[in-house]
């Protein structure tokens, strides 16, 4: 996720939007046909750095979906190979997601 056009665009709008709810406002996403959880992790990722940004907290649930459960579990886990490092910033990578020697699991202190 270098920022795809889409991110920007759904971050800028998030901003807005969330500046004009209280703190501790409970916020849902669903993100439907998701099976590597990659889609789910990266709104989580733009809610994080929007609560951030607005220093205010959120009651956050995503819920991923998708006809394939077998990769809805895989997609669970939060780990994804090494390649990743291609399609995320330096600094998301290293914030939300540990390296290890083949992978890179999701950084638990954000779920």
């Amino acid at each position: 996720m270098k920022e795809l056009r889409v991110f920007e665009v759904l971050k800028k709008e998030l901003l807005k939007q969330l500046s004009k709810k209280p703190h501790g406002y409970a916020l849902r996403a669903w993100v439907p046909g998701c099976s590597n959880g990659e889609e789910a992790y990266s709104i989580a990722v733009l809610i994080r750095e929007c609560m951030d940004k607005l220093k205010k907290n959120f009651d956050v649930q995503i819920f991923g979906t998708d006809i394939d459960t077998i990769a809805i579990d895989k997609a669970r886990t939060g780990i994804y190979p090494i390649g990743i490092a291609k399609d995320i910033t330096e600094t998301r990578l290293k914030r939300f997601f540990i390296k290890e020697e083949s992978t890179y699991p999701y950084n638990d202190s954000y779920r």
